[in-house]
């Protein structure tokens, strides 16, 4: 992109003196920048492009890029509602239609849409999103390449809740990590001795480890809590009521304990 004929002015991102659209020490958007790829108006000092993701001039002694990788994985992601698996033999029936809109990224070839209105947890849970529909299809590639970005992004939410817990713990749990799984379970725990997303980790790291026994008292835990927890209507319990459902089922079958929800 051609420089702009401007007075030499200090860069948002290395506060060096620079002309023009772009940094010509650090490569960040000076006022005035579009993206070279989409064409959408930068803002000066901007990390990457709201729209696309591209990502702009890194700043001089700043921490990991990470909004450009949230946004261009989000981007990827958008195209369907919020959808929390508990793992494959847990999916809800309708797994397969709402994964649909998230198989080409985004549709047709056509422009992505604007993220700019999401907010940093929005942007957590679409990457979580992603890695387990990506796993859902056996798709390890991709679980690879999202799972740092959505462990980080999740860092970057600290303190987190039951529920952020919860999705860290699964994605650990899903890319070969249950010891990391089971330090989120304890963490929940520690705060709430019954909560179910607890047991839930638990009972599929012990799984992973190869530990049968831990998997089962983690089945057990969950039914002796199930009752009261449900009845304390915690707001993540609505948001993962399939996979809840599901889960009390497959406790109840591995445990021998009959009757209904």
């Amino acid at each position: 992109m051609t420089p702009s004929a401007t007075t030499s002015a200090s860069c948002p991102g290395c506060g060096r003196p620079t002309t023009g659209n772009f940094c010509s020490h650090c490569g960040t958007p000076l006022k005035g920048a579009t993206c070279p790829a989409c064409d959408a108006t930068l803002s000066a000092g901007a990390r990457f492009c709201h729209v696309c993701g591209r990502p702009m001039g890194a700043r001089r002694g700043a921490g990991p890029v990470l909004p450009w990788a949230i946004a261009g994985a989000a981007v990827v992601a958008l195209g369907g509602g919020f959808l929390y698996l508990n793992g494959r033999d847990a999916a809800p029936p309708a797994a397969a239609q709402q994964a649909a809109p998230f198989a080409g990224g985004a549709a047709g070839g056509r422009a992505a849409p604007d993220i700019s209105s999401m907010t940093p947890r929005e942007q957590a849970d679409r990457l979580f999103e992603r890695i387990v529909m990506a796993h859902e299809r056996g798709d390890t590639g991709e679980v690879r390449f999202f799972r740092p970005m959505a462990l980080q992004a999740y860092q970057q939410l600290a303190p987190l809740d039951h529920d952020a817990r919860y999705h860290v713990g699964l994605i650990h749990t899903l890319t070969g990590n249950p010891e990391a799984a089971l330090a989120q379970a304890d963490s929940i725990t520690a705060d709430e001795p019954g909560h179910l997303l607890a047991a839930m980790l638990r009972q599929r790291a012990a799984i992973a480890l190869g530990d049968a026994a831990g998997g089962r008292m983690a089945y057990r835990d969950f039914l002796a809590s199930y009752e009261a927890e449900v009845a304390a209507n915690r707001p993540e319990y609505q948001a993962h009521e399939p996979v809840i459902s599901a889960f009390l089922a497959e406790a109840r079958r591995a445990v021998g304990e009959g009757g209904g929800s």
